[in-house]
């Protein structure tokens, strides 16, 4: 039996070496073309490649994203009327000053709901604030801050559902 096996084991190994080196040697070409422009020697530092005129002009400065968010909560009723409902109960900011906190408007919205998704009391809400808007800081950091013995996974959830729901709010017009 084990001479059967050896046997039955070694005629395997020699018909798939002989199908790797019928397939190496066809030559049929179907691999992919290597062209001159990707040579290793090639220098890709002075092209414009990726680069955009006005792309390079803009500039992306929190305070014109703070305003944006500022001007909109002025101007929009519906929009501030669904901002101000996330907010909690004895809360004394205006949504105006909450927003001057925040570096852009989906951060400062996202917040909004992990207070109400997680319904927060006035003083985890405050704590969730500090956390968030902090050099470095974050929503998960902020909800990690709160000592509610969530999981990693669960804290990722919570931040994925808020920042799902910023957006929805902020491309519904009034």
């Amino acid at each position: 039996m084990k001479k059967f096996l050896t046997f039955v084991f070694a005629l395997s190994i020699v018909f798939y070496l002989s199908n790797v080196s019928i397939a190496q040697s066809r030559g049929t070409g179907q691999g992919p073309a290597v062209s001159s422009a990707h040579t290793p020697d090639t220098n890709h530092s002075s092209s414009d490649h990726g680069k955009s005129a006005d792309h390079a002009n803009t500039t992306h400065d929190s305070t014109t994203n703070q305003q944006r968010l500022i001007d909109r909560i002025n101007t929009d009723t519906k929009f501030n009327a669904r901002l101000t409902a996330l907010l909690p109960m004895g809360n004394t900011l205006s949504l105006v000053d909450l927003a001057s906190k925040f570096k852009n408007q989906g951060l400062m919205i996202a917040f909004l709901h992990v207070g109400q998704n997680l319904n927060l009391k006035l003083a985890d809400w405050n704590k969730l604030l500090d956390a968030t808007t902090a050099d470095g800081g974050s929503l998960g950091k902020g909800i990690q801050s709160l000592d509610l013995h969530l999981t990693q996974t669960q804290i990722n959830v919570q931040v994925q559902t808020a920042e799902k729901q910023a957006k929805g709010d902020l491309k519904t017009t009034s």
